[in-house]
Formats: C-alpha cells, structure tokens, sequence
C-alpha cells in the first residue's frame, strides 16, 4: 500500500516462527529422534519402527550390544533446505530403558543373568 500521507510504498516484513515437533528435534535440516528402547533388546538387537516426519515409518535394525546414545543415521530422510531444496538427515538416537516394576518372573531372570555376570568376571 502506499504509505502515510501518500507517501513512498513501504518494505513488507515476515517474521515465521516454526513450531517445535512432539517427535523430533530439528537441527539445522537434520532431525533426530529419540527411540527408546528395552534392554533385552539393546543387548540381544532386532527391529523397532521409527516414525518418518512425512508420515508412516521405516523399520530399523537395532544392532546387538547397542547403548544409549549410539546413533544412527538415514541420510536424506530430514528437513528440507530453504536455500537448496535438499533434505538433511534423520539422526535416531537411542535411550535404553532399565525397568523399574519388574514381574517376579522377570526379576528372576535378571537375577540369573547377574549371577552369571559375576561368574563370568571371576
């Protein structure tokens, strides 16, 4: 529009803020996501699904012996770039849960696991 008093048309200023996601923390065009997973399945290894930010999700193989922490990464599968229009990657970032309410059954079977460890370490 023109400006006050009928003066020069003036500059349009945009301010866009982007809203943070409940599943993924974005770093520059990278995104990650915290899996959390069982410690059976840290140690043992196998599969979880991780969600995609464009829906859906992709099966990923947890390896044997995995630790909090250990990432890893899907490159091509983050945020795209303003500038370029290329994508960044999804970091998945794994969190090994220790149970807390542990069933009899199951706290027998840790106990056995934790005499074996002893053991082993003699």
């Amino acid at each position: 529009h023109i400006g006050k008093n009928h003066g020069k048309r003036g500059d349009l200023f945009i301010q866009i803020e982007v809203m943070e996601h409940p599943l993924f923390e974005r770093h520059n065009n990278d995104l990650k996501y915290i899996c959390r997973i069982s410690m059976a399945l840290a140690a043992l290894g196998g599969f979880v699904e991780v969600p995609l930010i464009e829906g859906g999700s992709n099966k990923l193989q947890v390896p044997p012996g995995t630790q909090t922490l250990q990432t890893i990464t899907f490159e091509g599968l983050g945020a795209y770039s303003i500038e370029t229009g290329n994508r960044g990657n999804m970091v998945v970032e794994f969190f090994v849960q220790t149970p807390s309410n542990l069933s009899k059954e199951e706290n027998r079977l840790l106990s056995e696991l934790l005499a074996l460890e002893a053991k082993k370490d003699t």
